[in-house]
């Protein structure tokens, strides 16, 4: 839900934006290694497929708790789906 800040509202008079809620996504970086190997992709087909480098794949698959924003995870599903 995105909520307007109007100016001399709840922020200064001369600035106004907007609150966007952001959702985050937590996964464990294992199993996200373990869905692109079965997929039989590399980490670097599957960066070029999500459309970042290697090396931030990498991170993504990091062991333990990954949180990611959900964009990011939506673009890693359609990847290994072939979408």
């Amino acid at each position: 839900m995105n909520r307007v800040l109007q100016p001399g509202g709840d922020v200064t008079p001369r600035l106004a934006g907007t609150v966007v809620t952001q959702v985050r996504v937590e996964i464990q970086g294992e199993q996200l290694t373990a869905a692109r190997e079965e997929a039989g992709l590399s980490q670097a087909r599957l960066a070029a497929l999500c459309g970042w480098s290697q090396s931030r794949q990498c991170q993504l698959e990091r062991p333990g708790v990954v949180r990611m924003e959900e964009e990011t995870f939506r673009r890693i599903e359609r990847a290994l789906s072939g979408r």
